[in-house]
């Protein structure tokens, strides 16, 4: 098998398990929202559009006391005990979650027992959000480290044609390793919302070594060890097969190391999205990281312009591919509602910063190709000192780029969202019977409802049969009348049309035996 064939397969192992995976968005609770009940309900149940774990759970009591709770998960559905005895009024439950992409996802569930009471302020229960900077920050460094480590490296081996690396790039691989190391601690303590203080105990540790964050660190480290062994190990760095070799894995290592973990890892279709992520590193090291030694190059006053122009030659089919691979990764982000609902978004705004970052850094790279690298090689007065002046405009906005680029955490995709629409709950507590009412998603046009439905005292109810009516009378119109069946996840209806926006009437008849029909009203909101 040839060097290049192993690479292949080494890449190609270090993807596959990762390509299953999606962001869960939370999708109801059972008690519902905000619902008034009786008594405490025997467990508590969380939904969500795809498989969790629980990392935190915490119970608010009415008089502001926070007590631990052990969650239950199961896939989609995440059990909570129910909340402590400490007399009626409204309870919070404070809830973090990491989907299989390994983002947490968090939130406060309100249930009132017996009766409601004031919350207490948000402030006592918040998440600490210096864990959310503290996972950026690393992110960033780590990624700093390869481009100057690794992209040095491939340099100095395809462009400078010499087999040795500058200090600056030597200690930027071994800063990977601590880099990498505390990438899966500040994971951790993201997911489990703790602060900083709590990187000194076992917790975060084990926490994010059970998410993909973790092949990404191990992967990043793999690449930093593989360059190391390219630079120190003489015979195989002067060795005309495995020197090149070897600088091609420890590439496409730190290439892999992005397209592990992620948004992007988890989009569909799966492996197109992480060979476009790949393709994207590669093109992104190569390009970041040839900066600082191009600038060592015309600081020294070289009039030899052969780096330069072999810089180009690489250059220019890497940009093209970076272009090409981001404008494809944005599409997959935007979802089913396309580029509009990617710039309506916080990711989209996000995105929308770095492509401007992106775009001015390929403003100044043609500058300097058509511009200053000609009049250096005509000898022009003062091309020298603008070509410098250039690169370290450079090198400040692929600063920034990467700082973005790091700051994905902070929000979701659209597409994340558009791949399970958010559901409208209502609930309605008449005739000792509880009931609620998810209607998905809530808006003018096809709209599917499920309803669960138990006795007040929380034992469980099944019908013989449920019928729903939806109607307008102020504006005559419906009753609009559609069956529900049982399944799975309760009593559920096909999609049927809502024509109009507004505050629809709902009569929820149920049949609880062959001869006694028990009719709820309630109403639901559809929005435009």
């Amino acid at each position: 098998m040839t060097l290049i064939a192993r690479i292949f397969c080494v890449i190609l192992a270090l993807c596959l398990p990762v390509m299953a995976m999606a962001h869960a968005q939370f999708n109801g609770s059972e008690p519902s929202p905000n619902a008034l009940v009786p008594e405490r309900p025997e467990t508590v149940s969380l939904w969500f559009s795809e498989p969790v774990s629980p990392v935190a759970m915490r119970w608010i009591s009415p008089d502001g006391e926070s007590y631990p709770a052990e969650a239950e998960p199961g896939g989609k559905q995440v059990l909570v005990p129910p909340p402590p005895e400490v007399g009626d009024g409204s309870y919070m439950l404070a809830w973090r979650v990491v989907s299989l992409d390994g983002h947490p996802v968090g939130g406060i569930l309100v249930i009132s027992v017996g009766a409601t009471s004031d919350l207490p302020t948000l402030s006592n229960i918040s998440w600490p959000p210096l864990s959310a900077w503290a996972l950026i920050a690393v992110k960033f460094a780590l990624s700093v480290c390869l481009v100057l480590g690794i992209g040095g490296t491939v340099y100095s081996r395809f462009v400078a044609a010499h087999t040795s690396v500058d200090a600056v790039s030597l200690w930027a691989l071994y800063l990977t390793f601590p880099a990498a190391l505390f990438l899966v601690a500040a994971q951790g303590l993201d997911l489990l919302g703790l602060p900083l203080g709590a990187v000194f105990s076992g917790a975060p540790w084990v926490t994010g070594a059970s998410t993909s964050i973790f092949r990404t660190a191990v992967i990043a480290a793999m690449a930093a060890v593989t360059a190391l062994i390219l630079i120190r190990v003489t015979p195989l760095s002067r060795h005309r097969v495995a020197g090149p070799g070897l600088a091609l894995m420890a590439w496409a290592l730190a290439a892999t190391s992005y397209a592990v973990s992620g948004h992007t890892a988890t989009a569909e279709p799966e492996w197109q999205a992480v060979l476009a992520m790949f393709t994207h590193g590669l093109a992104t090291l190569f390009w970041l990281g040839a900066l600082r030694p191009l600038l060592g190059v015309i600081r020294h006053g070289n009039d030899d312009l052969t780096e330069l122009r072999r810089f180009s030659n690489f250059a220019i089919p890497l940009v093209g591919l970076l272009i090409v691979t981001g404008f494809f990764m944005a599409s997959l982000h935007a979802g089913s509602g396309g580029f509009q609902a990617l710039g309506m978004s916080g990711y989209g705004i996000l995105l929308f910063i770095k492509l401007v970052s992106v775009i001015g850094l390929l403003l100044v790279a043609t500058h300097n190709k058509l511009v200053l690298t000609p009049a250096l090689s005509r000898g022009t007065p003062g091309a020298q000192d603008a070509l410098r002046g250039s690169i370290h405009v450079e090198i400040v906005l692929a600063l920034m780029i990467v700082a973005f680029a790091s700051s994905f955490r902070l929000t979701p995709p659209p597409r994340t969202a558009s791949q399970d629409p958010e559901a409208r709950s209502v609930t309605v507590n008449q005739s000792d019977i509880t009931a609620e009412l998810r209607m998905t998603p809530g808006l003018v046009g096809p709209n599917e409802i499920t309803v669960m439905v138990a006795n007040a005292d929380g034992s469980a109810l099944t019908p013989l049969e449920i019928t729903l009516g939806f109607s307008i009378s102020e504006n005559d119109i419906g009753p609009i009348v559609v069956d529900a069946a049982l399944g799975e996840n309760g009593w559920t209806t096909g999609p049927f049309i809502l024509p109009q926006p507004g505050d629809w009437e709902v009569d929820l008849n149920l049949l609880v035996t062959d001869f006694d029909i028990v009719t709820l009203k309630t109403t639901a909101t559809v929005d435009p």
